[in-house]
């Protein structure tokens, strides 16, 4: 229920960078009431909130119709969660790369990709599209 500091400003150099940005929430259909209220809104290109479309992350079919949504496919596409069950499980299950937001180290080592925070992340992806 509170945005890390950065957050705006990483979401918008995504966006600069070229990257599609979006929004997956397992909510009450709420959530994009609540990103409006954090000024997050301008740097997303929609936002699917779950009790609106009938289906809830893990199920795969929440991410397809992210992906049908943006035009892109899953291969190409990071999915940045802070729920290993519901979110890492989910993408990998429709495809897309999984990213764990983990910002206390406390899942260790783990077959998947961690961070400690969205700047973080957007930051190497940023830098590693600015470098090739």
């Amino acid at each position: 229920c509170s945005v890390q500091p950065g957050t705006a400003e990483a979401l918008a150099s995504l966006k600069a960078a070229g990257y599609f940005v979006a929004v997956i929430s397992n909510a009450d259909g709420t959530v994009e009431k609540l990103l409006t209220g954090a000024g997050l809104t301008p740097h997303l290109r929609f936002i699917l909130d779950s009790a609106l479309v009938g289906v809830e992350k893990p199920d795969r079919r929440i991410f397809d119709i992210a992906l049908e949504k943006a035009g892109v496919s899953a291969a190409e596409s990071y999915y940045v969660g802070d729920l290993y069950p519901v979110d890492v499980v989910g993408a990998r299950h429709a495809g897309l790369t999984p990213v764990l937001l983990d910002p206390l180290g406390r899942y260790g080592r783990r077959e998947v990709r961690t961070a400690p925070d969205v700047p973080s992340f957007v930051r190497e992806l940023v830098s590693a599209r600015e470098a090739a």
